[in-house]
């Protein structure tokens, strides 16, 4: 037997170095991953809301002048996808045959924060 294999024992500085790097490329990786997982969840969850808030606000501009709604909570299609969904409709007189219509719809993310997204659209009692 040589010298090198009774003496060999431990690792190379090369093989530890490589470990290393292998190491680190994978907790990046894995940082990356959890990091960006509740991004995209908020993200998705906006998307869903401001779609309910599109659908609601297109549903109100369809009805005459004198059959929109007064102000309160709406059960629009699809807030039920969103966690804790609600939404609100806020109608606020601006002039004489002018009204302005906001739906606001709101959810409350894994986190336990509550947030919220709107669109508002004026309506006119023009013929």
């Amino acid at each position: 037997m040589g010298y090198y294999q009774q003496h060999a024992r431990g690792f190379s500085y090369i093989e530890i170095l490589l470990s290393l790097a292998i190491a680190s490329v994978l907790l990046t990786l894995f940082y990356t991953v959890i990091a960006v997982g509740p991004a995209n969840a908020f993200e998705d969850n906006r998307s869903k809301a401001l779609s309910v808030a599109r659908y609601e606000i297109e549903s109100l501009r369809t009805l005459p002048f004198e059959s929109l709604p007064a102000s309160g909570p709406q059960t629009p299609e699809g807030i039920a996808q969103l966690p804790d969904g609600t939404a609100d409709l806020s109608v606020t007189d601006v002039s004489p045959g002018v009204r302005a219509l906001t739906i606001t719809v709101s959810w409350r993310e894994s986190t336990g924060e509550r947030f919220s997204t709107g669109l508002t659209t004026l309506s006119t009692d023009i013929p």
